[in-house]
């Protein structure tokens, strides 16, 4: 009967100690997800630092194109572009919010076009798309048997359509030592943003597109109402760390 009764008293310690052990190790597997979770966390806020500041360091830099990429013999496949403009509150904070954002497109549209004239050797057409070959060591394409244009005509039309390739990744708002504004906007360019722009310009809504002339001057006409000082703000498209 003792004996009887040590063996079920040893079976039921057994299985206490095995549910305490597996009670840790779901505590540990827990406990490690959570770290892993936390690690993702601080990684994408880091990244999102990382992110701002070099939209700040672009504001600083002023307009221009950057971080440019080349693939095999010099192919252009990608850079940041950057256009600032002036905010003027004279008609409200609100107009001159839109108006300087135009301006900054333009300035950047402006600053991507001067510098693919500039630095392009020769263009390969294909279908609807473009290929630009950037001047630097390399073969050019004519040496890899591939038909390219060296024309500056041909290089200057190519450089203008390829514009609407430029997607808007970020903007800082940013206050200057005489006490304005000064709006900064970075775009990317690839070409498989200018190969989708129709597609993209298609599927907007009428609210997305830009105003007509007509529309813009019947904004203009609406009566203005007091704004609030502005303040400083960085805005971040989230497939901005692709390029910056």
């Amino acid at each position: 009967m003792n004996a009887t009764l040590l063996k079920a008293t040893i079976a039921t310690a057994m299985m206490l100690v095995a549910n305490i052990g597996c009670s840790e190790d779901v505590k540990g597997m827990s406990g490690s997800t959570d770290a892993k979770k936390q690690q993702s966390v601080k990684k994408d806020v880091k990244d999102e630092s990382t992110t701002q500041i070099s939209i700040k360091e672009l504001a600083e830099s002023g307009p221009g194109v950057y971080k440019v990429k080349k693939g095999e013999n010099n192919v252009f496949k990608s850079c940041v572009v950057v256009g600032q403009a002036r905010i003027s509150t004279v008609l409200g904070a609100g107009k001159g919010v839109a108006t300087a954002r135009r301006n900054a497109k333009l300035k950047a549209e402006s600053e991507f076009v001067s510098w693919l004239k500039t630095n392009t050797s020769s263009v390969r057409s294909f279908g609807d798309e473009v290929e630009f070959m950037l001047k630097g060591d390399g073969k050019d394409m004519a040496e890899t048997g591939t038909s390219a244009e060296t024309s500056i005509e041909t290089i200057t039309a190519s450089a203008q359509g390829a514009i609407r390739g430029l997607s808007l990744i970020g903007s800082s708002q940013d206050a200057q030592a005489d006490g304005s504004m000064m709006l900064t906007q970075v775009y990317a360019w690839k070409p498989d943003y200018a190969n989708v722009a129709d597609q993209i310009e298609a599927a907007m809504k009428p609210s997305q597109k830009p105003l007509t002339a007509e529309a813009s001057k019947k904004t203009d006409e609406q009566p203005k109402t007091p704004s609030s000082p502005m303040k400083a703000k960085t805005t971040i498209a989230p497939e901005a760390g692709e390029f910056l």
